[in-house]
């Protein structure tokens, strides 16, 4: 299987609460874009987003994205807005909290 290339790229350093679960800083990602991570139709922005172990509670965030040029910087400010906001409550009911380190 041929990973999908993205025309994009942020990262962010976030430290997650302890606790947290680890997806849930990716999901906030597509609840920005999307509305919601579990929505019907394809995404306005395709997306996609990892998240690396740094030291301590410290993780680095990678998403990658397509938009067009003309929606570039939205798509990023949603992308900051929806990290910014540094909470999400899963599926499953667990809340989630984070911080952005740099």
């Amino acid at each position: 299987m041929t990973k999908q290339r993205y025309s994009n790229r942020v990262e962010y350093l976030i430290r997650l609460t302890p606790g947290t679960d680890e997806r849930a800083p990716g999901a906030a990602v597509s609840v920005g874009l999307c509305g919601h991570w579990d929505h019907a139709g394809p995404c306005p922005w395709p997306h996609y987003s990892t998240i690396h172990p740094q030291a301590g509670e410290d993780h680095l965030l990678v998403v990658e994205f397509d938009a067009p040029d003309s929606e570039l910087e939205m798509v990023k400010n949603r992308i900051a807005a929806a990290l910014g906001h540094g909470e999400l409550t899963g599926p499953d009911g667990r809340h989630s909290t984070w911080s952005i380190e740099s």
